[in-house]
């Protein structure tokens, strides 16, 4: 049916976005073509708020959050009333999972490290390696209570207003 359609009139924008939305539904998914359907729309009508919206609907579903936000604030700032309103909804969607990626993208390289170490055993301390060398810690310094007083006595006669 949509063939036919585009056949007659190959820049049927219409057609184009329905023929588009079609594919998001098939099964299987067919989001690379809808994505060239959607991308011929906004080459003819560039302030398609509908062409960008699906555009980011479609990003969103290849998990690609970033270009799914792009097109997204595109179409809010195109559409109006309750097309608006979805459009803002799958913005703030797009963006939630986008943090939540990024979230679990650091705390799972956050943990690679470690993962690649090997554990040192209890029977593999360093009292216990061969060839281990030993460093004693310098002991802490001490302050007397009278450098301390002194320290004071300098540092209140220098601060302005005292």
């Amino acid at each position: 049916m949509y063939d036919e359609a585009l056949r007659l009139e190959p820049q049927n924008t219409y057609v184009l976005l329905q023929l588009a939305r079609a594919r998001i539904m098939a099964d299987p998914l067919q989001l690379d073509e809808a994505s060239r359907n959607v991308n011929t729309v906004i080459e003819l009508e560039n302030f398609n708020g509908n062409a960008w919206k699906l555009k980011g609907d479609i990003h969103s579903m290849k998990n690609d959050y970033e270009a799914a936000e792009e097109a997204l604030v595109k179409a809010t700032g195109m559409l109006q009333g309750h097309a608006r309103f979805e459009a803002q909804q799958s913005l703030d969607s797009v963006r939630r999972r986008n943090s939540e990626s990024l979230t679990t993208t650091q705390s799972s390289n956050q943990s690679r490290p470690t993962e690649l170490l090997s554990p040192i055993s209890p029977a593999r301390t360093p009292a216990t390696l061969p060839n281990t060398v030993t460093t004693a810690l310098p002991a802490p310094l001490s302050v007397s209570p009278q450098s301390q007083s002194q320290v004071q006595s300098q540092t209140s006669s220098t601060v302005p207003g005292s």
